[in-house]
Order: structure tokens, then sequence, then C-alpha cells
């Protein structure tokens, strides 16, 4: 498969600084994902740098920080385990 690569953005009224920080903190995703809102039910695994979860529509999977530029972006790894195998 080729690579790809898929970029979103969306104007907020808020501190970046705010903002950085609630997307950083896989604790704060509950509030606000639209996935976890679709499966309330999703099991999730919560750690400082690694969020995993498993749910009837979300699949299995998880995904963990490899870098940031503080207030800029963050790069995550990204696996999927069902219902298809991929990584990202």
């Amino acid at each position: 498969m080729p690579k790809m690569s898929v970029a979103r953005s969306i104007q907020i009224k808020a501190p970046v600084d705010r903002v950085f920080a609630e997307v950083r903190l896989f604790e704060s995703w509950p509030k606000w994902s639209p996935w976890l809102i679709a499966d309330p039910d999703c099991s999730l695994e919560v750690h400082k740098d690694r969020y995993s979860w498993a749910g009837k529509v979300c699949g299995v999977g998880g995904m963990a920080i490899h870098g940031e530029r503080c207030n800029e972006s963050i790069d995550y790894d990204l696996v999927f385990g069902k219902p298809f195998r991929s990584q990202a």
C-alpha cells in the first residue's frame, strides 16, 4: 500500500497551550472523542503516553505518543488489531 498523509484543521477559540494540553492528555479523550461517544461501553486503558481500547464500534487498538513539539504537533504510533490489522 502506498504511503499517504491525512491532515485536517479547525479554528478553536481557546489559547493554543490549553488546546494542546487537552489533546496531549489521553485521560481527557473520553470527554470529546467521537469514537468513544459512539461506543460508550468501550473499555480503555490509559497510561501517560499510551492509550488502548476495545469495543464493539471502535474495535481493538492502541496508540502511543512518539514525539511532540510543544504547542505545535503530536506524533502518534497508531495500531489497529480488530476488525482489521493495520498500523499508522
